[in-house]
């Protein structure tokens, strides 16, 4: 399952250039073992398609709720990138026909001081984009401080599908939040690029950015 604009989120190639770096990067050791000709045996790590495919088979067994959602807490520490993230909270759609229960299984997520496990509690909120819970994860957004640059883009992404979904409960939201300016402004950007969203109300929200020199300028 892909979520509404997810692709927009990538089309702006931040996060995949982010991760391309970090897969770049060839750590000490590696370059250790290279020069002096001789490999250390060391456990198989899994690639990102065998995670991915674990995940869609969680998503999709058919289980009881309880039953998936072990499998699920189970799972979520494997994350370690946005796209298994994201393809996962997608999979779960048991938050669609179990909103109540799965709301209370993703809270610790949404205080979680790991950067996947905290980009998991986030992306999830995808599944309550209408009124009775926007509150609640506003609520959330400003209680967030995770540095990482991969929950302050998650939270950016995910208010902009609220502003799409729910626009005048989340303008009041946008109007007064407690949000840092870097995930604040990249909230509005994701808005304006929103195919969603007419251009006068693109207008009126890039008048909203908290600083001049901002990449909205």
């Amino acid at each position: 399952m892909v979520f509404p604009e997810e692709g927009a989120e990538a089309s702006s190639v931040e996060e995949a250039e982010a991760s391309s770096e970090e897969g770049a990067k060839a750590s000490p050791e590696e370059g250790a073992v290279a020069s002096s000709g001789k490999e250390m045996a060391s456990p198989r790590k899994e690639t990102m398609e065998e995670v991915l495919l674990q995940g869609m088979i969680i998503g999709g067994c058919k289980v009881p709720v309880e039953e998936k959602l072990q499998l699920a807490a189970a799972f979520i520490p494997k994350i370690d990138c946005w796209p298994v993230c994201d393809n996962f909270c997608g999979e779960l759609k048991i938050a669609d026909t179990d909103q109540e229960r799965v709301w209370e299984f993703i809270q610790p997520y949404l205080k979680s001081d790991q950067e996947y496990g905290l980009r998991f509690g986030v992306v999830m909120l995808l599944h309550y984009l209408n009124p009775g819970y926007a509150d609640l994860a506003f609520a959330h957004f400003d209680r967030i401080r995770h540095e990482g640059y991969y929950v302050k883009m998650a939270v950016a992404w995910v208010l902009s599908m609220y502003y799409v979904n729910l626009p005048e409960l989340t303008m009041e939201y946008l109007k007064k939040n407690e949000l840092d300016d870097f995930t604040y402004n990249k909230a509005l950007q994701k808005i304006i690029e929103s195919l969603r969203v007419d251009q006068e109300t693109k207008a009126r929200i890039k008048t909203m950015k908290r600083n001049k020199k901002s990449f909205l300028s």
